[in-house]
C-alpha cells in the first residue's frame, strides 16, 4: 500500500515538473514571438564628452534587438574601441533595457603635431571632441612633423614627445598650481629646450634642456614662496637654465 502512494507521489511530482517547464516554454515562446524582449531603451551614464549617438554607432544596439540575444561583452568591446573610452560597463535590464556605463578619459592637455589632438592623464592620444570645446588647458608644441608615429586611443611613444607629456602629467598630478598657470608648453627643437608661458601674461619661462622634472619643483617652490605678495605673470621672464637658481626679469 506504502509502495503504491509512493509511486503515484512521484508520477504527480513528474506531470508538476512536466508542466511547469512546458508552461514556461510556453510562456518564452511567446514572448519571443511578441518580441517582449525587444530593445527599447538604452540609457548612457558617464559622458560629458561623448555623445549618445557616439556611444550608439559602435555599440551594434538596435531597437527591437531581442536583449537575450544581444552579448554583453562583445557590446563592451565594441564601445571601448573609442578613444575616450577608458572602460565600459554593459548590463541588461529585463524585459527590454540595456544600461551603458562609460568610464571617460579625461584630457589635461592639448598636443599639437601638425594638428590639434589632447593627451589625458595616461598619456594616451585623443582626437579632438566633436561638440565640446575644452578650455584652459595648456597646449604642447614645437612638434610639426607629420611623419611622427602616433596612434589615436594609444599611448604616446615618440621619445621627445612622450618626454614633455609626461612632465605635463607629473605636474598635473603634483604640482596643481603651477599647472593652471601654464598656457603652452613650447619645445624648441633648434636648441633643444623647453619654454612655458604664462596663462594671464604670456611671459616666457625658460627651463632649457635639461633636469625638467627638477626645474619644475624648483619654480613650484618659488611659486609658494612669493604667494600672497607677487604671481609668476607679474615678471617679464624667469629663467631656469642655469643650475638650481632662478634668473628673473621685473
Amino acid at each position: 500500500m506504502f509502495e503504491k502512494i509512493k509511486i503515484k507521489r512521484i508520477i504527480f511530482l513528474i506531470i508538476s515538473v512536466g508542466c511547469v517547464v512546458t508552461f514556461f516554454r510556453s510562456t518564452l515562446s511567446w514572448c519571443e514571438y511578441s518580441n517582449f524582449f525587444g530593445l527599447d531603451t538604452v540609457i548612457i551614464s558617464g559622458t560629458n564628452l561623448l555623445t549618445d549617438d557616439q556611444i550608439l554607432s559602435v555599440s551594434n544596439l538596435y531597437k527591437g534587438n531581442n536583449i537575450r540575444k544581444i552579448d554583453i561583452q562583445t557590446t563592451q568591446n565594441n564601445i571601448e574601441v573609442i578613444p575616450y573610452v577608458k572602460a565600459a560597463w554593459v548590463s541588461k535590464v529585463y524585459p527590454n533595457k540595456i544600461n551603458i556605463q562609460i568610464n571617460e578619459r579625461i584630457p589635461i592637455a592639448y598636443l599639437n603635431v601638425d594638428e590639434l589632438f589632447l593627451i589625458d592623464q595616461e598619456n594616451i592620444l585623443l582626437p579632438m571632441p566633436e561638440e565640446v570645446i575644452i578650455n584652459e588647458l595648456p597646449i604642447i608644441s614645437g612638434f610639426s612633423d607629420s611623419t611622427y608615429n602616433l596612434h589615436l586611443g594609444k599611448i604616446v611613444s615618440v621619445p621627445k614627445i612622450s618626454e614633455i607629456t609626461n612632465i605635463v602629467i607629473s605636474s598635473y598630478t603634483n604640482l596643481k598650481a603651477l599647472f593652471m598657470t601654464i598656457s603652452e608648453i613650447q619645445y624648441n627643437r633648434k636648441k633643444d629646450e623647453l619654454n612655458l608661458y604664462n596663462v594671464d601674461s604670456g611671459n616666457p619661462i625658460f627651463l632649457g634642456g635639461k633636469n625638467y622634472s627638477k626645474k619644475m619643483k624648483i619654480l613650484a617652490q618659488f611659486q609658494n614662496v612669493i604667494a600672497g605678495s607677487r604671481r609668476l605673470s607679474d615678471y617679464k621672464y624667469l629663467d631656469l637654465r642655469w643650475k638650481n637658481q632662478i634668473i628673473v626679469k621685473e
